[in-house]
């Protein structure tokens, strides 16, 4: 669902840097990885632990999507 929804918004949208070209993909890559290595790896030591390693790797992924994006038009 992911690289689907990815690929709608690369069709869309036109690359203005070659950041733009590449950059979006390869963060798509990155965010699967890290899914990966959260579903395989070890459990977190705490439910508090693991709420806050959530919460700021989203905030990470929000601002990194949304500099991407300034690198299209």
């Amino acid at each position: 669902m992911l690289f689907g929804g990815m690929l709608l918004y690369l069709r869309s949208t036109a690359a203005s840097t070659p950041l733009g070209r590449y950059g979006m993909p390869v963060f798509g890559v990155i965010m699967l990885l890290v899914q990966a290595a959260v579903f395989f790896g070890p459990p977190p030591p705490s439910a508090g632990a693991a709420a806050l390693t959530a919460l700021l790797l989203y905030c990470l992924f929000a601002g990194v999507a949304a500099w991407l994006d300034r690198q299209r038009s």
